[in-house]
């Protein structure tokens, strides 16, 4: 019979890669067959938080580009008038 810890940590584990759909699943699931489970959800956890990263500076980026529109810079129009 077969641990429930165990069958918990592996159904979160297919959780966490059926929630982030692409190569990224084709790693994780290559990573964890050939090293262990430990190493796998490791790995499977670093995809995440690298994508999280990611996500916060697109949004940094964008709070940036709302501010300097509302203080009245433009990047898209050339302010010299004609």
């Amino acid at each position: 019979m077969a641990e429930p810890l165990g069958f918990l940590s592996a159904a979160l584990a297919f959780a966490v890669i059926a929630a982030s759909p692409g190569p990224a699943n084709l790693a994780a699931a290559s990573v964890a067959m050939a090293t262990g489970r430990t190493k796998g959800m490791r790995f499977a956890l670093g995809l995440a938080l690298t994508g999280l990263k990611i996500m916060g500076g697109v949004y940094l980026l964008w709070l940036g580009l709302q501010s300097l529109g509302a203080a009245g810079v433009s990047l898209l129009r050339s302010s010299v008038s004609q």
